[in-house]
């Protein structure tokens, strides 16, 4: 069995045991939908950086990526009952070579990943974005949050299957912090960067999302081998 075949085996298994995880993934969307709505709205007029565009940056910055993710008992429970390592152990005793974990891990996340964003961003273009983007302008502004998403959720995919539960809990909120440090320093500089990027898709600039899908096709491709050799050494008691 080849790589990818196998790959594409673990992520139907990953969506057949999803259970009602999904309950939670289209709940979290949906307030996601909600807090960013009132912020959006003020997007209007591109020429206005006041105090709050600090929160938009964060927000999509911070949530985007996480929306690649099952936000199921295994995800949840990870942090203190250890539950990928079981889950990582079960794999071990069945023929499946640690690059198809890898690309299978990855895979998954990318197909949680666009469909989320599909209706979020969809949502949000007849609730707000239409007003001032047309249909090939918003196709441009969701692309580069699409290649931000898979780029940055390789990364957190790579921690969840290469370190302990405690380990990685510990480094999503270092990251969010670090994110969150990153969007204020934007604001204290005057610098807003989803207002940035609508005047640049306004512009007809396409530079931008060219850049992050390359970015995700780097990291997707990248993350892949020491993804897998990380597995091979990683010890499952935690």
């Amino acid at each position: 069995m080849s790589t990818w075949q196998g790959a594409k085996l673990l992520v139907k298994y990953d969506w057949m045991s999803i259970g009602y995880g999904w309950l939670f993934n289209i709940a979290m969307l949906f307030y996601f939908i909600v807090t960013t709505t009132p912020l959006i709205t003020q997007l209007r007029d591109l020429e206005l950086v006041d105090s709050s565009s600090w929160a938009i940056d964060f927000i999509m910055l911070a949530i985007i990526p996480v929306l690649g993710f099952f936000m199921n008992m295994t995800t949840i429970g990870n942090w203190k009952q250890a539950k990928v390592a079981r889950k990582l152990a079960r794999f071990r005793l069945l023929p499946i070579s640690y690059r198809q974990i890898a690309v299978g891990r990855i895979l998954t996340m990318v197909t949680i990943l666009a469909p989320s964003l599909l209706i979020y961003f969809g949502t949000q273009y007849v609730l707000v974005y239409h007003d001032f983007l047309t249909p090939l302008q918003f196709l441009n502004f969701s692309l580069q949050w699409l290649g931000y998403g898979i780029a940055i959720g390789c990364f957190y995919a790579f921690l969840e299957l290469g370190f302990t539960g405690k380990a990685y809990f510990w480094s999503c909120i270092i990251i969010m912090f670090l994110i969150l440090g990153v969007a204020i320093f934007l604001a204290f500089n005057r610098y807003a960067l989803v207002i940035h990027q609508l005047k640049a898709v306004q512009a007809g600039d396409w530079t931008l999302a060219a850049i992050m899908l390359a970015a995700a096709a780097v990291f997707f491709a990248g993350i892949i081998g020491p993804m897998a050799r990380r597995l091979s050494r990683r010890n499952l008691l935690g």
